[in-house]
């Protein structure tokens, strides 16, 4: 019985370990997730319990990972409370991802798998190095922006992807739609899904740790994957970066293909960083 067991585990291939965030009191955003990871064995899950920013109690100095110390004040404006508390777990997986020795898939407990999954986990093991690849939908949309032959591969660098989008639209074109009407980017990349290796983890950590106040999830991984804030880039991203106690230490930085995870919120009841009640 254990040979039969070791052989089918082997020929189902490695499992990408995967870590979701979520709340003590979403369980039912936790059963969304685990039903869907239920039908994928390269995925190997496990929980982290997200930091609750709309808990009275709630304090940033106490709820950041181990080593790191940071000084920023709780936000009057609760609707940030939901962003504070989603950056701050998204720091804690990258701890976990950086002390073991394995790459980590992170997902949102609003994350919804698509078909791509199997195949996105044979990327990520047939990759020699890499620091953090995007493999949710909304970085995805991202990249169809380009209709070039060259990205039409598995991985397309986020680098490559910056410049190339400096080339065929103007500066305006390239900011969020709440920043410029002639926007053409399709909101925030989102921090829905995505794989990070221990190395990356570390770096992440480490850029985490030289920001002056707390910052959006989705942007702050944005911005890790751009070596450089090429001039006409995006405002966002330049910004961020005018906010930094030195230099950004740069990941090796991917888009997937084809989006292994989608944006399911809808589906669970909406997002939890937009919640604006203590306790919600």
């Amino acid at each position: 019985m254990i040979w039969r067991a070791l052989r089918r585990a082997f020929r189902r291939g490695p499992r990408l370990k995967t870590l979701v965030i979520n709340r003590d009191k979403d369980v039912g955003r936790l059963a969304y997730v685990k039903g869907q990871v239920a039908k994928h064995p390269a995925l190997s899950l496990e929980r982290f319990a997200a930091i609750d920013a709309f808990e009275p109690d709630f304090s940033v100095a106490k709820s950041l990972p181990p080593g790191i110390h940071f000084d920023s004040p709780l936000p009057e404006n609760l609707k940030k409370r939901g962003m504070i508390g989603c950056v701050l777990s998204h720091a804690h997986c990258w701890h976990i991802a950086a002390e073991g020795n394995e790459p980590v898939l992170i997902l949102e407990d609003d994350a919804k798998l698509t078909k791509h999954v199997a195949a996105m986990v044979g990327h990520i093991f047939a990759l020699d190095s890499f620091d953090i690849v995007f493999v949710n939908e909304r970085m995805q949309r991202y990249r169809a922006l380009l209709d070039k032959t060259q990205f039409r591969g598995h991985l397309l660098k986020v680098d490559d992807f910056c410049r190339a989008m400096m080339e065929e639209y103007p500066a305006e074109a390239f900011e969020t739609p709440r920043l410029s009407p002639d926007a053409v980017l399709p909101g925030a990349p989102g921090g829905d899904g995505y794989v990070v290796s221990p190395a990356g983890a570390r770096k992440m950590l480490d850029n985490f740790a030289r920001f002056k106040m707390l910052q959006h999830a989705d942007w702050l991984l944005f911005a890790f994957g751009v070596s450089e804030m090429l001039d006409g880039g995006p405002q966002r991203l330049r910004a961020l970066n005018r906010q930094m106690r030195g230099r950004i230490a740069v990941p090796d930085a991917y888009i997937l293909g084809q989006a292994a995870v989608s944006h399911g919120s809808k589906e669970v009841g909406g997002s939890v960083r937009g919640r604006t009640e203590i306790g919600q």
